[in-house]
């Protein structure tokens, strides 16, 4: 699972951009932003569950996520807000994913804070 999901997290804001109409390169390049910020949001809660101690603070996946149901939120997000903004006028677009880049990049900011760190093995 390993691969088809990293080769799916690389190709996925490609295929929006090919998809929507009328995407510009910033709306790719902010496309690619969420979705790096996103896949560090997912390999830093990856690496916290190694640790029986933690407890993942997001109530939709509860408290001791496995990690295909970890996986499926993250590619069910992607999908949700790059589906989203290709539906969106130009400049709600923009603020979809500015406003999901900043969540998510918060969100790396804190886990980085607790000492959540990205060891993932490929």
């Amino acid at each position: 699972m390993k691969i088809p999901l990293i080769l799916f997290l690389c190709l996925f804001p490609l295929s929006a951009a090919a998809i929507c109409k009328d995407w510009s390169d910033t709306d790719t390049v902010l496309a690619a932003s969420f979705t790096t910020v996103q896949t560090l949001d997912y390999l830093q809660t990856r690496s916290f569950l190694r640790d029986p101690e933690r407890r993942e603070s997001n109530p939709i996946i509860g408290p001791r996520p496995s990690y295909e149901r970890l996986a499926i939120l993250n590619l069910l997000t992607l999908a949700a807000v790059l589906g989203s903004a290709c539906y969106l006028d130009v400049p709600f677009r923009r603020a979809l994913l500015g406003g999901a880049i900043t969540i998510e990049l918060l969100t790396v900011v804190y886990n980085r804070q607790v000492d959540m760190r990205i060891v993932h093995r490929f």
